[in-house]
């Protein structure tokens, strides 16, 4: 279950911000619509709606399969050329501040991205430094490391991880694990 309106209020407490503060109103907003949308992915016309940016859904294999193809060809298809891989796992936020009062909801792993992918940080190292990929909503992962070929698909049936908590402690043992054994470090 998601949060409780009485958990979003105490969250954006801890941020700092008075329950009338426009931003906390925008979180309380948000974090509704959010559960309300979540919800609806449970349902056979929710899945079948278009949800720009939150509508993929798929198995852990469609998952790998999809950032293979970003990497190198699969069954004859290839997504992006090299170069643009290139471009999109350049970091493009780590000179960035946060806008005005969102630095209160920095938590300790902030994250990174590069052109619409996340890149590696202690929260989420996915495979390690040159590797990117994308958590979705729950703790899903996806992610591709271009020079090993690698690629990794997760799913969870839990919507259970709470970014603002730091990393995802379903993700650090078997990440480390996958690293390891493909020989990108620990």
């Amino acid at each position: 279950p998601g949060p409780t309106p009485g958990q979003v209020a105490r969250a954006v407490e801890r941020a700092g911000l008075a329950p009338g503060d426009r931003l906390a109103t925008s979180l309380r907003a948000s974090s509704a619509e959010l559960a309300r949308a979540t919800a609806s992915f449970g349902t056979r016309r929710g899945r079948a709606t278009e949800f720009p940016a939150a509508g993929g859904i798929g198995d852990a294999r469609s998952l790998a399969r999809l950032y293979a193809a970003l990497v190198g060809p699969v069954g004859g298809v290839r997504l992006l050329s090299a170069a643009t891989v290139d471009r999109a796992r350049t970091p493009c936020t780590d000179h960035l501040p946060q806008p005005g009062v969102l630095h209160r909801l920095d938590g300790p792993d902030r994250s990174r991205f590069g052109l619409g992918f996340e890149l590696p940080r202690p929260g989420a190292p996915l495979l390690g430094e040159g590797s990117f990929g994308h958590a979705g909503a729950g703790g899903r992962l996806g992610m591709a490391h271009p020079e090993s070929g690698l690629a990794v698909g997760y799913v969870c049936t839990a919507m259970a991880w709470e970014p603002s908590a730091g990393p995802d402690p379903r993700w650090m043992p078997w990440t480390e694990a996958v690293r390891q054994a493909a020989g990108l470090g620990g």
